[in-house]
């Protein structure tokens, strides 16, 4: 475990969206496995690009461009699997090919996933098959 300098909190900050930004004074804690704890609670996630998705348990709602999927789909996302656009019942936002986003059931108000978008919105929307989502981060992972 690594506790954050002042100087590694704000290159930290330069890596973030402004509402995951941290406070110079919060304690920061990095574990061996890459994830940084705020307050002793998971908040962000340092992938192997050295950048950083929120952690389930900290994220914030409205944040990021949300993706629902459908019941049929939820196996695949706790096994880790790609979210294939058969899927994809429903795309909130707009959003860049490489975007984060949010995902959840159609029929749950929780985001259950993150992930990496692998086309722009208006593509996602007008595709019929094939990987959409790179799944960076869902319920009962290895960071979870």
């Amino acid at each position: 475990m690594k506790h954050l300098s002042g100087k590694d909190k704000k290159e930290l900050n330069t890596k973030l969206n402004p509402e995951y930004q941290v406070d110079k004074k919060e304690e920061i804690i990095e574990t061996k496995e890459g994830i940084l704890l705020k307050d002793k609670v998971p908040y962000l996630i340092k992938l192997e690009d050295s950048s950083y998705i929120p952690h389930l348990k900290s994220i914030i709602e409205n944040t990021f461009p949300t993706i629902y999927i459908d019941n049929g789909a939820i196996p695949f996302l706790l096994k880790g699997a790609d979210m294939m656009r058969p899927g994809i019942e429903k795309i909130e936002g707009e959003f860049k090919e490489n975007e984060i986003v949010a995902i959840k059931n159609l029929n749950y108000p929780k985001i259950i996933g993150v992930g990496k978008a692998l086309l722009n919105s208006q593509e996602m929307n007008s595709q019929e098959k094939g990987k959409s989502i790179k799944v960076l981060h869902y319920i009962k992972d290895q960071y979870y």
